[in-house]
């Protein structure tokens, strides 16, 4: 599978998919951001030193009637200029919510899609 259906189904750019899993009726697919688009999330600064990484996941957004999640590696990264050590932004998902900005939550999305 190419990055393609990552950004042409849920938005999601800068990041590299490495597989995909099916459990349980769920299909998981996990990606890492590219380490070209790295930045600190508190002041923006590409002079960073990588500090390990967290395992997150992600709702999104339903193929066919398969609950999909998106199970991302996320850089934790110690910035050079400002001294914080934090997790990367990422991009397709609001802070604190464990879905993608283009899942929405609950029956909200089945709505949408009966019109």
């Amino acid at each position: 599978m190419s990055t393609s259906l990552l950004y042409h189904t849920w938005g999601i750019r800068g990041y590299t998919y490495i597989h995909t899993r099916y459990e349980r009726g769920k299909t998981i697919f996990r990606i890492e951001q590219d380490a070209a688009t790295l930045r600190s999330s508190c002041c923006g600064s590409e002079k960073i030193i990588k500090r390990g990484v967290i395992k997150r996941t992600f709702k999104a957004t339903p193929v066919g009637n398969r609950t999909v999640l998106i199970e991302v590696l996320v850089q934790r990264v110690q910035c050079s200029e400002c001294a914080s050590i934090r997790q990367v932004d990422i991009p397709f998902a609001s802070p604190g919510h464990s879905y993608t900005k283009r899942a929405l939550p609950g029956k909200a999305y089945f709505g949408a899609i009966s019109r």
